[in-house]
């Protein structure tokens, strides 16, 4: 519907590892890729958005990325907190996260200037457990 939307505005990028095989919680993705399409636009008014599924050894990193202004500061230290700022999308997904997978598998965000990129990771299986250091620096780039 967004593609019909914008038209030739949003560009659309789908990027996995072919190991690459999950399940996630219904409705975690959409606000997520939403928030990108609403608020990731350049200058130009253009929207890029990229959509990446990788393995990290026993854990998938799930990534939304775009090239808008960045997500301000401030919502993202609310979201941190726990402390409402006004949405109610991104918070969802980061409780969902947290309650389903524990505590270190809530939404992970980066921002600069030119994009933001919002991230989780979840076990590949259910008897995975966190053992420190994903290196999130290799993956979907």
């Amino acid at each position: 519907m967004e593609k019909a939307r914008f038209e030739e505005k949003l560009h659309i990028e789908i990027i996995t590892d072919e190991k690459t095989n999950c399940l996630i919680p219904a409705f975690i993705l959409q606000p997520l890729v939403e928030n990108a399409i609403r608020y990731g636009f350049d200058k130009s008014a253009n929207r890029y958005v990229s959509i990446c599924a990788c393995m990290e050894g026993a854990f998938i990193r799930i990534s939304v990325s775009d090239k808008g202004p960045g997500i301000p500061e401030t919502i993202i230290k609310h979201l941190y907190e726990g402390e409402p700022y006004g949405g109610v999308g991104l918070e969802n997904v980061h409780k969902r996260l947290k309650s389903i997978y524990g505590q270190e598998h809530g939404l992970h965000i980066e921002r600069s200037d030119s994009g933001s990129d919002i991230f989780f990771t979840i076990p590949v299986s259910p008897e995975s457990k966190y053992e420190g250091g994903l290196n999130y620096e290799n993956c979907c780039d």
